[in-house]
């Protein structure tokens, strides 16, 4: 199961998600995002994520293809989260992951996953309210490639990652068979 710990605001949080085992660093370019990071942020942010062994994924809303890879080459990113898929941005544009989540992201809540009928034969990516108690579930229920999570590992109060938080959801995730 691969894992994205999303909305990182800090290096140290990307470097300790990806040395416990994710494979994927969102970065927030939103601009109605709590999460939303600016691009020196940024570059720190990713260049961490790469020193702890994953991939950094620049997370766009209302924006452009064209602003989408002017942003990710200006911060060193090569995957970029764009109107619901993950992608490589530069060289070539190939979608990686389709990515499911609740209709307000970054809220933390849970969309019906029973009223949800999963993709078949296609990559997804399952986001929206995970969190270390309930991703075991979600994976058993749905079966998707990727999980992604940003509030459900956060400090209360905070857009910091808790690493413990982080920890479980990760060994939660990949013990999932």
């Amino acid at each position: 199961m691969k894992v994205k710990i999303c909305g990182v605001t800090h290096p140290d949080d990307a470097f300790y998600a990806a040395s416990c085992g994710a494979e994927y660093i969102g970065i927030i370019f939103a601009e109605r995002s709590k999460r939303r990071v600016d691009r020196a942020q940024a570059r720190e942010i990713a260049q961490a994520a790469r020193e702890g062994g994953c991939q950094p994924v620049a997370v766009f809303a209302d924006t452009t293809l064209e602003d989408a890879i002017a942003v990710c080459m200006q911060t060193e990113i090569m995957l970029a989260q764009l109107q619901g898929h993950l992608q490589q941005i530069l060289h070539p544009h190939t979608i990686l992951f389709s990515v499911f989540d609740s209709p307000q992201p970054g809220s933390g809540v849970c969309f019906d996953w029973n009223a949800f009928t999963p993709p078949q034969n296609i990559p997804w990516m399952l986001a929206g309210g995970l969190n270390p108690d309930n991703v075991k579930k979600a994976i058993h229920l749905l079966h998707p490639h990727a999980v992604d999570v940003a509030t459900g590992v956060e400090i209360m109060g905070s857009t910091r990652k808790d690493s413990i938080l982080v920890r479980a959801f990760i060994d939660n995730a990949k013990e999932v068979l």
